[in-house]
Order: structure tokens, then sequence, then C-alpha cells
């Protein structure tokens, strides 16, 4: 149960898969929302900006088409730009491979959160597209 004046975000990276450069920390922007009761996260810039003081739960996963055995993802839940949550995996089976991060943040308002993932594979790999590469915000 949700009342109308709790903040609740449900996001999908939909259109295009999202390039994720070797070794570099990258924004994911999760950029078709099929629910954003406050209008608080941005497809564009993958950023929820609090316009309220508000606890959140947090859950995001994101999936990619091409992973190689040995390859290294990172993903992180950040908030005013440190991180609530890290989860490190390496890939033990070639192909479809996903991570997920989950965490609680209480924010205040104007500052912001978003998810964060780097990958050591020595080459760039894309997040795909679709209902697996996810976002979830809810006030609790």
């Amino acid at each position: 149960y949700r009342s109308a004046d709790k903040s609740f975000v449900n996001a999908q990276r939909i259109t295009t898969s999202q390039t994720i450069t070797d070794n570099t920390t990258t924004d994911v922007v999760f950029n078709s929302e099929i629910t954003d009761t406050n209008s608080e996260y941005s497809t564009s810039t993958g950023i929820f900006t609090a316009n309220e003081p508000r606890r959140v739960s947090v859950v995001a996963q994101v999936r990619t088409a091409t992973g190689t055995v040995g390859d290294t993802w990172e993903m992180a839940v950040s908030y005013d730009n440190g991180y609530i949550e890290q989860r490190f995996e390496t890939v033990s089976k070639a192909g479809e491979f996903t991570i997920a991060a989950t965490g609680f943040v209480e924010m205040r308002v104007g500052k912001t959160l978003r998810i964060k993932v780097r990958q050591v594979s020595g080459s760039s790999d894309d997040i795909t597209a679709g209902d697996m590469t996810y976002l979830r915000i809810m006030e609790v």
C-alpha cells in the first residue's frame, strides 16, 4: 500500500543500451519512468532529487548480455556523492549477467541519489535495455 503523498519511483532502461567504459564509474540512467509520484527522478540524468525530507528504500538492478568470465562489476547506491551500499561481483559464466544493489537512505531536501556502476573487463560493456534493468525507490 502506498498513499498518494508518499514518494515512489519505478523506472527502467527501456529504449537503448548504455555503454559503460572500462574501469570508469558511471551513473546509470534508467530512461523510462513507469511511475514517479512526486516528479523527483530525471530520466535524462538518472538522478533522484528529494523535494521533501524522506526515508526511502532503494532497489536497483542492471543486466549485461556480454559478460565474460573473470570480468568484475561494481554497483553502488550513491547519496549526496557518498556510497550507501556497494556490491562487487565477478562474472563466473559467459553471457547474460545481472548485479543488484539495495539500500535505505534518510534524504534531506535537495539532496540526490543515484545508481553507479563500474566494470573492469579490458573494454567497454553495455547495460542492456529491458525489464531486467530497473530502479525502484519507495518512501518508507
